[in-house]
C-alpha cells in the first residue's frame, strides 16, 4: 500500500497522524509590514495575494512559519506558490476570512511544491474562497499540492458562481518521488463546473498538471461535503492514487459522486470508504472504471450510493448506484462492500459490466431500485460475460420495494448473466421484486 514507508512508524490513520497539529510555533503577521508591489497593504485596494506571498517569503527566510492573515475581505489578483516546508496559511475560519479570486486563472491559485522540491509539513486553513463573478479558471486548481508530504487543507469553503465559472478542481493532489500524506478535512466544496473529467477533488492528474507518472500515497479524505448544485460533473476522481482513504464524506447533485478511472500506466490501488454518501447525483453515485490502468483493492463498509437520478427530469442517463467496469487490458480486481446500501436509484442499485474479478457485496441493501422506470432494473445486475468471475453475495436483501408505503420497483433482486464463473449467493432476502428475487443464469 505505502510506497514511502520511512515515517509509518511515528504516524497512523487512526492515531498520530489524525491528531497532528502542524501550525509552526513562530508567526508572521501578513497585516503588518508587507505590500503589493504598488505599495498597498492588505485589506488596502491592491492585490491581498502579492501581500500575503510577502509574508510567506518572510516565513520562509525564517526556515518556516505560520502566516496569519486575520479577518475580512480579500482580494486576489494573482496566485500564490511556495515549494518551503513549514509554512502554514491561515484565517479566522469561513465566514470571517472570505477570499474572493478576482482574476481569471491560467494556473494554480494556490499552489505548494514541484515535482524538484518536495515540502513538508504546510498547510491552509480557516478561510473561505470563491472564484469571482464573470471570471473562469483556463488550467488548475483552487489549491494544488504536487510531490509534498504531510500537507493539510482544513476547515475551508469554497464556491463556483455559476455553470461557466467555477475553480476547474477545487482541490488536486499529484505525485512525484515523494509525494505522500495529505489531508483534506472539515471542508464544504460547493463546485459548479459540468465541463466532463473535472472533478471538485482530483487525486493523481485528470490532465490539471504536475507529475503524474508517480501516485500520491496516503490522501486522507475527511468530514467533507460537496454539494454540485445540480451542475457540476464529478464530486471525487481518483486517476492514480494509493492509500486513499475517505471517511465521513457526503457528495450530492453532481454527475457522478465518487470516480476511478485510471489511465495507460496509472493505478488505483487500496481505496477504503467509510460512511461515504454519494446521493441525488445524476448518472451514478460510484464508478469503478478504468481508462486503462489497474483498479485493485477497493473496500466500502456502511455507505449510500442512492436515489441517482432521480431527480433529474431531462434524465438520458442510467442513473446506477455503482458501476464497476474494467477492461482486456486491466481487469478490476479484490472489491468488497459490506453493509452498504445501494436503494432508489433510477436504474440499477449496483451493476458488474466487465473484466471484473472477486467481488463481495456483504450484508448489503439493494432495495426499492428501477425507481425512475419500475420493472426494468435490478437491485445487482450482473452482466452475462465470461469476462466476470468470483462474485460473493452474503446476507443482506434485495426487496421490490424500499420499505411499507413506496412502489415495488425492481424487476429482480439479484440478475446474474449466463457466462459468468463463481458466483455464491447465501443468506440473502429477495422478496416481493416484479418477476423473481433470484435470476441466476450463471450454471
Amino acid at each position: 500500500m505505502i510506497a514511502n514507508v520511512r515515517n509509518r512508524t511515528s504516524r497512523s490513520h487512526c492515531g498520530v497522524a489524525r491528531a497532528r497539529a502542524f501550525a509552526n510555533p513562530a508567526r508572521v503577521d501578513a497585516r503588518q509590514g508587507f505590500t503589493d508591489a504598488t505599495g498597498h497593504t492588505l485589506r488596502d485596494g491592491g492585490d491581498d495575494a502579492q501581500v500575503i506571498q510577502a509574508a510567506i517569503n518572510q516565513a520562509a527566510s525564517m526556515g518556516g512559519a505560520a502566516v496569519y492573515v486575520g479577518s475580512g475581505p480579500l482580494t486576489f489578483l494573482s496566485s500564490l506558490a511556495w515549494t518551503q516546508s513549514g509554512i502554514d496559511v491561515l484565517g479566522d475560519g469561513p465566514g470571517s476570512t472570505v477570499v474572493t479570486v478576482a482574476y481569471s486563472p491560467n494556473g494554480d491559485v494556490i499552489a505548494i511544491g514541484s515535482p524538484s522540491n518536495n515540502p513538508g509539513y504546510c498547510s491552509v486553513s480557516q478561510m473561505e474562497f470563491a472564484l469571482g463573478a464573470g471570471y473562469t479558471q483556463t488550467s488548475g486548481a483552487l489549491m494544488h499540492v504536487t510531490n509534498g508530504h504531510d500537507i493539510v487543507f482544513e476547515k475551508i469553503a469554497s464556491w463556483g458562481t455559476d455553470d461557466s465559472h467555477d475553480f476547474l478542481a477545487h482541490y488536486c493532489v499529484n505525485g512525484g518521488p515523494e509525494q505522500y500524506i495529505t489531508w483534506l478535512r472539515d471542508l464544504e466544496i460547493n463546485p459548479t463546473h459540468s465541463q466532463a473529467g473535472l472533478a471538485a477533488i482530483t487525486i493523481g492528474g485528470g490532465g490539471l498538471g504536475g507529475s503524474e507518472a508517480n501516485e500520491p500515497q496516503d490522501t486522507w479524505i475527511e468530514n467533507v461535503e460537496i454539494g454540485g448544485n445540480g451542475t457540476a460533473n464529478c464530486g471525487i476522481a481518483l486517476y492514480n492514487s494509493g492509500g486513499c482513504q475517505l471517511q465521513d464524506v457526503a457528495v450530492t447533485s453532481c454527475f457522478m459522486a465518487l470516480a476511478t478511472y485510471p489511465g495507460s500506466s496509472q493505478q488505483v490501488v487500496n481505496v477504503f470508504l467509510d460512511q461515504f454518501l454519494g446521493d441525488g447525483c445524476r448518472d451514478r453515485a460510484f464508478l469503478i472504471g478504468t481508462g486503462g490502468g489497474q483498479v485493485a483493492s477497493v473496500h466500502a463498509i456502511n455507505s449510500w450510493f442512492s436515489s441517482t437520478g432521480i431527480n433529474w427530469q431531462d434524465h438520458p442517463e442510467e442513473g446506477a448506484g455503482l458501476t464497476i467496469g474494467g477492461d482486456a487490458s486491466a481487469v478490476i480486481d479484490s472489491l468488497s462492500f459490506t453493509n452498504c446500501h445501494l436503494y432508489s436509484n433510477w436504474g440499477h442499485g449496483a451493476e458488474i459490466l466487465q473484466f471484473c474479478e472477486n467481488v463481495d457485496f456483504i450484508g448489503c441493501q439493494l432495495s426499492g431500485n428501477s425507481f425512475g422506470a419500475p420493472g426494468t432494473s435490478s437491485g445487482l445486475a450482473i452482466a452475462a460475460t465470461p469476462t466476470i468471475s468470483g462474485v460473493s453475495i452474503i446476507g443482506g436483501r434485495a426487496n421490490g420495494k424500499l420499505w411499507a408505503g413506496w412502489p415495488t420497483v425492481q424487476q429482480y433482486g439479484y440478475n446474474i448473466g449466463a457466462g459468468v464463473g463463481n458466483v455464491t449467493i447465501a443468506n440473502v432476502q429477495a422478496i416481493g421484486n416484479l418477476v423473481d428475487g433470484i435470476n441466476d443464469q450463471s450454471g
